[in-house]
């Protein structure tokens, strides 16, 4: 549910920004701009879809304005979910609004009001053999906006991972690390992450404290559905070396067990991600860019697409790559002396 926030602030100041010019009026009148951005995933229990304005307003402050909930969100919205098979509606399901503060989810503070954090909700299961339309109307103002996807199958997510799966990259036994993965074939982007976790220790007190950081494995166009993710052990020494730094001469590091996520979307995500990154430099980096959107109607942005998730908790690293964390040059000042006791 992070993502969400995070790729609405990007929507939000890209349109801001599309919206601004030094050749002409910092701010044009206000006119109602729709954000829309929702990720289906199959194995979700609940679904949600964020849905807001963009605003812009030649008479007020866009700081002042990102601080009123007024400015961000419509007062009246239907919203619906449509199931399709082939041509034929089989099923209409109506979202509900909620604060996804009460569902559990906080927003991040910042510049936007955290409060109230509107979303639409639906509880239906989906089916990845159908095809999902979302459908916005909003009677106030007389405009709809929609927006048609597939939903990929993550059923069809799966890596090599069996129940005696070790994590080895240890320098004695192989260069490079290695998973093969399955995708579902209307999957188009995967990203595959793993968690190193460890514990410091003082030795002066007794006192541990816990540590993580993010690895990012692969990131990528999926072109075929069976492969294999591969990473030089060399840049997963030189990622821990970065994150835990070297050890001062009181503490003692543990390391035992890390996390892997993998994650796919489909072709809408990709297309977004694309036109993003495609954006972010380059000849034309210092200009205005067109913001990508697949929501149809007039004044929308947004992202609607689906993606599946899987997880693999507390996968063990193997003894010999532990030993080789404590004696490669890379990492041997990191002051890992062994596996964590809890």
């Amino acid at each position: 549910m992070k993502n969400i926030g995070r790729i609405l602030s990007v929507l939000v100041a890209s349109v801001m920004l599309f919206s601004c010019s030094e050749d002409f009026k910092v701010a044009a009148p206000y006119k109602n701009i729709t954000l829309v951005y929702g990720l289906l995933n199959m194995d979700d229990t609940a679904h949600y879809i964020r849905i807001q304005k963009a605003f812009l307003d030649e008479n007020k402050s866009a700081v002042v304005m990102a601080k009123e909930p007024d400015s961000s969100y419509y007062k009246n919205l239907i919203v619906v979910m449509k199931e399709i098979v082939g041509s034929a509606v089989v099923n209409t399901i109506n979202l509900s609004k909620v604060n996804l503060t009460d569902e559990g989810y906080t927003k991040d503070t910042g510049t936007f009001f955290t409060s109230p954090n509107y979303a639409y909700k639906f509880k239906t299961a989906l089916n990845p053999d159908n095809r999902y339309r979302l459908v916005i109307t909003n009677p106030d103002l007389g405009f709809t906006d929609s927006a048609e996807i597939k939903v990929v199958n993550s059923k069809d997510l799966a890596p090599l991972i069996a129940s005696n799966f070790t994590v080895e990259f240890s320098k004695m036994k192989t260069n490079k690390f290695s998973i093969y993965c399955r995708v579902p074939t209307d999957a188009k982007y995967l990203e595959a992450k793993i968690k190193f976790r460890w514990v410091d220790k003082d030795i002066n007190t007794g006192v541990e404290t816990d540590h993580a950081a993010d690895f990012l494995m692969a990131s990528m166009p999926i072109t075929n559905n069976a492969f294999n993710i591969e990473k030089n052990n060399m840049e997963m020494y030189s990622f821990l070396k970065e994150s835990m730094r070297t050890a001062p001469a009181h503490i003692e590091r543990y390391i035992d067990s890390c996390d892997i996520t993998f994650a796919i979307g489909g072709q809408e995500l990709y297309d977004y991600i694309i036109v993003t990154n495609s954006q972010s430099g380059g000849l034309t980096g210092d200009q205005i860019k067109p913001t990508f959107t697949n929501i149809k109607g007039k004044d929308v942005y947004g992202l609607f697409s689906s993606r599946g998730v899987r997880v693999y908790k507390n996968l063990p690293i193997s003894g010999p790559t532990i030993d080789s964390l404590r004696v490669n040059p890379i990492t041997s000042d990191l002051g890992i002396v062994g596996r964590a006791t809890h």
